[in-house]
């Protein structure tokens, strides 16, 4: 199965940052790593991109580092992010990962909230 070549991810996420400013990449990195999310596995999903990958780890610092949004592949991160939540409402496996990692909850609670509110809130 594809969760067998795990450096495929790896590799994905470093292309997602490394390439600052290609948004057709960042797309589509989007778009299949997000897919991923909905439609796997919980449990590989935790262990290959959670374990393996350090996803939530990644997503954490690019928010950190990148807290003025001044990069591209912010709002794929964004994105990342809330496929994560929203899967973890029917994945346990995931869900037991994410609810055990306090910074995770705090990155949701704040970063992760803020930039949603301000991507939700209309241009008057």
């Amino acid at each position: 199965s594809f969760w067998d070549h795990k450096e495929l991810f790896v590799t994905l996420l470093e292309i997602l940052s490394f390439y600052k400013w290609n948004n057709i990449t960042h797309f589509y990195v989007d778009q299949l790593l997000t897919q991923i999310i909905f439609l796997g596995d919980g449990a590989k999903i935790v262990s290959v991109l959670v374990d393996h990958c350090k996803l939530l780890d990644k997503i954490m610092n690019t928010f950190e580092k990148e807290s003025s949004r001044t990069c591209g592949y912010f709002g794929h991160f964004t994105n990342i992010s809330n496929a994560l939540c929203k899967t973890a409402e029917t994945k346990p496996e995931l869900q037991k990962v994410l609810s055990a990692r306090e910074d995770w909850q705090q990155f949701v609670d704040g970063a992760l909230a803020k930039t949603n509110l301000v991507n939700s809130t209309p241009i008057a």
